[in-house]
């Protein structure tokens, strides 16, 4: 075999191992793209859901704690005010009798509409803290 045809075929072989090397890197690249993309479709799945939940309340502030008003008129809850006007999440008050309490932040609110901080609530360990 002629030198020159013996470095031609050399030289397409080259070629042909680099496109080859090539090809593996571009389909570790679209692999590592594919991840990504299933990663932000469930991260946008999440916030689209965290969105859905936060845009079901018609919340309306009124004795110190908020309340969700349905379609009908009927007012849900009451609701945490300190967890709704930090982070605009919905926290159901505990029913203690003479207050509401959350068992978040701990915020009291008296029935009646007045404040109570957490001094003021008698069995203030109700929650364990």
């Amino acid at each position: 075999m002629p030198i020159k045809k013996f470095l031609d075929n050399f030289n397409a072989l080259k070629e042909i191992v680099d496109t080859v090397k090539k090809n593996k890197e571009l389909q570790k690249i679209i692999v590592n793209l594919e991840e990504q993309v299933l990663e932000l479709r469930k991260e946008n799945s999440n916030l689209k859901e965290q969105l859905s939940k936060k845009q079901e309340f018609n919340m309306e502030f009124k004795r110190n704690v908020y309340w969700n008003i349905k379609t009908d008129g009927k007012e849900e809850g009451p609701y945490c005010s300190s967890c709704y006007d930090k982070n605009k999440e919905a926290i159901r008050l505990h029913d203690l009798g003479d207050c509401y309490s959350c068992h978040i932040c701990k915020y009291h609110a008296a029935k009646g509409g007045n404040i109570n901080s957490r001094q003021d609530i008698p069995n203030d360990n109700f929650w364990g803290n």
